[in-house]
């Protein structure tokens, strides 16, 4: 069996995206796990060479990579790569992720992204000790570079990370999962290799605004929910810097105030603000209630 594993997180996904992913990576020789979310069950039914655990509801992102993680680490995995359910991949984006690893000091992988009809790259973001943030494009890159975050999809974890820095924070549920998890491998002084010629391809949900040159996704009451009160409950993490905190809870504020001004539903996005705001400072973790 392969030491390369797949762990794919869906929620009511497109089953054909799902399937396409799937054999790609089988193509790579890369074992596949799928942990589902969906309530309902949804039908994955899958080929030969991939595990599907289907959890019946949805525990949060966290909790599903956390139960792929588990379940990689039992079957024998070395390295786990993980991916979103909508993900599109290259013939070789397996192959040119992994040779991130010849240089045997790396332990965390991860790869560009470019806009799939804009071709442009989705800037990399680099966080310093004290909080700043530095933003570098992927077309400047001509060679391999440390950074301090990356987003989850496309990201390659040697396992033995697992064992010095701990899982995913389940009490996030969702947002800021993985923000928070490479913060603190950096504070044990483990950094983000990035590859440039690893390359992922995305787009932007149409549903966003665009406000001042930003363009600010639209997501649900709910989802708002998390981003604002995890943003909050960031300032109690002592290896995540006081600035980027302050930063991301004043930025889930803005965000807030400009999608109430421009969507019908204002009263859902004030009462799920307040709502975020009160278990933020309380401290109330975990799965909205």
């Amino acid at each position: 069996m392969s030491e390369v594993f797949a762990v794919i997180v869906t929620y009511n996904p497109v089953l054909e995206n799902v399937k396409r992913l799937f054999e790609r990576l089988r193509e790579s020789e890369v074992f596949v796990i799928v942990i589902d979310n969906s309530n309902p069950e949804v039908d994955l039914s899958l080929p030969e060479g991939c595990v599907v655990r289907r959890l019946g509801e949805n525990l949060g992102i966290a909790t599903a990579q956390n139960i792929g993680i588990k379940t990689a680490l039992n079957m024998g995995a070395r390295k786990i790569v993980f991916f979103d359910q909508d993900t599109r991949l290259s013939t070789d984006f397996i192959k040119n992720i992994l040779k991130t690893f010849n240089d045997f000091s790396v332990k965390i992988a991860a790869p560009v992204f470019y806009d799939n009809e804009k071709t442009f790259g989705y800037k990399l973001v680099d966080i310093g000790r004290f909080g700043f943030r530095k933003k570098i494009s992927p077309e400047t890159m001509s060679s391999e570079i440390d950074i301090s975050v990356a987003i989850s999809s496309g990201t390659v974890v040697d396992v033995d990370v697992f064992e010095k820095v701990g899982y995913m924070d389940e009490s996030l549920f969702i947002d800021y999962v993985d923000t928070e998890w490479c913060l603190r491998c950096f504070s044990h002084g483990i950094k983000v290799r990035v590859n440039p010629r690893a390359v992922m391809h995305h787009s932007i949900g149409d549903n966003s605004i665009s406000f001042l040159g930003f363009n600010i996704p639209v997501h649900s009451p709910v989802r708002r929910y998390y981003r604002v009160r995890n943003s909050l409950l960031l300032l109690r993490m002592r290896h995540i810097p006081i600035a980027l905190s302050l930063r991301e809870v004043l930025f889930a504020v803005v965000h807030q105030f400009i999608i109430v001004c421009t969507q019908s539903n204002k009263r859902d996005y004030v009462n799920f603000f307040v709502k975020a705001v009160i278990d933020g400072v309380r401290n109330r973790r975990g799965a909205l209630s």
